[in-house]
């Protein structure tokens, strides 16, 4: 018999999309630019910014996907494990926070897909 720990933590996983089966957690985005999500470490012309949960998960997403459109309910699934209009004002403000850390790579950008998602481009 299964306990209620166990019972609501299989519940949590369910609702997880499968996007962290990917087995990529380092990321090259550009010549000058890598990303590593495990340490939530982003690397630009040598410096290192560390990121925070939700930032590394967004970026995570963005990578798996780059060079096409990632959804706002795909993206917001990969971070917060549903989908809901109230998160989409979250979502935007972290993509702010993305394209400022990204602003010295003149070769990345996170271009904004209006009413689907946001596409990171190399």
């Amino acid at each position: 018999m299964m306990t209620e720990v166990e019972a609501r933590i299989n519940a949590v996983l369910k609702r997880k999309p499968n996007v962290w089966n990917e087995d990529t957690s380092f990321f090259r985005l550009s010549p000058q630019t890598t990303f590593n999500s495990n340490l939530r470490q982003l690397v630009i012309n040598g410096e290192m910014r560390k990121l925070t949960t939700n930032e590394a998960r967004l970026l995570k997403l963005l990578c798996l996907r780059i060079n096409n459109c990632a959804e706002k309910e795909y993206l917001c699934k990969g971070i917060w494990g549903f989908y809901d209009l109230t998160k989409n004002r979250y979502l935007d403000r972290d993509i702010v926070k993305i394209r400022k850390y990204l602003a010295p790579d003149s070769q990345l950008r996170v271009v904004n897909e209006f009413g689907v998602g946001f596409i990171l481009t190399n």
